[in-house]
């Protein structure tokens, strides 16, 4: 019935005479009056797509198509192939899903009743289309799922704030995640694509579940970063990622914005510090807050742990900094730290947790490490 859905709504919102319908539109038409009579009337069926209603709009979505996606995507000298029919663009789409809600009596979207009634169907569908754009046959075959993802994702996010707010936790973690594991690539026109998807989500999820976001900032930024060093490439649409993120709205991550890592320096050789801008908005934030030697400290460990490896080496080179032109702060942090009697006391200790973790990968390094 999924697939069928975009073909009935065509047939029946068609304004041109019945001879000028397309053949595959006239198969559907017959094709669904033989299921309404073989399952035993119209009731039966209709009652049928609203118990799987879940595979009825992954059938629907899994027939998008549109062969200028990629150009909207910023690579237009991608060609995507004309699969089998049937298929439709996204208003196709959008047509097929309108039709499926008018033969229903809920009032909202079928992808809103979903949301609102069944979190395991969302997350089947989500998995599904993002296995395809993993699984992919060959690299064209992989724009196509990815295209198909992305659409589900665009529809989901367009929904009304309310319908899903018991699911934004999950939603902002699936998808974020989602596409940062779509960066696992060496396909540089592939991976601009999955970064124009990922601002995009973003920008939607901003409005929608900012608290939510908050949560991913930093390992958002860190990929971020992470590929351009990478993808040198990739410069313009990786620094427009981060000034949405860091400029454009960072009042909207002011607590994450000051806890990021120190983003890396421009090696005296390699001309242009391609992340100067960013450093200075970092350390404009913490100006403006009278930012300490314990406060610096206190961002480092606070998602540590026990762990003696998890400082990058930015964060490092930046603590070393602090160390050493802040010796007045180091100093009374020093005193503090004496005056603690017990194991307890000094365990939670922050200039106790800092030398642990030099000890710690001091034991472990080599010298080039270290220094």
């Amino acid at each position: 019935m999924g697939r069928l859905s975009p073909h009935l709504a065509m047939l029946k919102y068609c304004k041109e005479p019945c001879s000028s319908v397309p053949k595959h539109i006239a198969q559907a038409n017959e094709e669904h009056k033989r299921l309404i009579t073989s399952l035993g009337g119209k009731n039966v069926v209709e009652a049928l797509m609203q118990d799987r209603l879940g595979d009825v709009i992954l059938n629907v979505i899994s027939i998008t198509y549109s062969p200028s996606i990629t150009e909207v995507w910023g690579c237009p000298e991608i060609v995507l192939p004309e699969p089998e029919p049937p298929f439709y663009d996204e208003d196709g789409i959008r047509v097929g899903l309108e039709f499926l809600k008018e033969s229903s009596p809920r009032k909202v979207s079928i992808i809103g009743h979903l949301l609102q009634t069944s979190a395991k169907s969302i997350y089947k569908i989500l998995l599904t289309l993002l296995g395809r754009v993993h699984n992919a046959q060959d690299h064209l075959d992989k724009y196509w799922r990815l295209h198909q993802y992305s659409f589900f994702v665009k529809l989901l996010l367009s929904e009304p704030k309310n319908i899903f707010e018991w699911l934004k936790e999950f939603l902002c973690k699936f998808l974020v995640h989602s596409y940062i594991r779509l960066f696992q690539t060496e396909d540089e026109r592939f991976l601009r694509c999955v970064l124009r998807l990922t601002l995009s989500c973003c920008a939607k999820l901003l409005d929608l579940c900012l608290r939510e976001l908050r949560i991913h900032f930093r390992l958002i930024i860190r990929r971020l970063v992470s590929l351009r060093l990478k993808f040198p490439g990739l410069h313009e649409i990786i620094r427009e990622a981060l000034q949405f993120f860091l400029h454009t709205n960072e009042g909207s991550f002011v607590d994450e914005t000051i806890a990021l890592d120190p983003f890396p320096e421009a090696d005296g050789n390699a001309g242009e510090d391609i992340f100067q801008e960013f450093r200075d908005i970092c350390a404009n934030r913490k100006g403006n807050q009278r930012w300490t030697l314990k406060k610096e400290l206190e961002v480092c460990f606070a998602d540590v742990g026990e762990s003696d490896s998890a400082l990058s080496t930015e964060r490092l080179r930046c603590l070393k900094q602090l160390l050493a032109s802040r010796k007045s702060e180091l100093e009374y942090l020093v005193r503090e730290l004496e005056g603690k009697r017990f194991m307890d006391e000094c365990k939670n200790n922050i200039l106790h947790k800092l030398l642990k973790q030099l000890v710690g990968i001091s034991m472990r390094a080599n010298d080039q490490e270290v220094t």
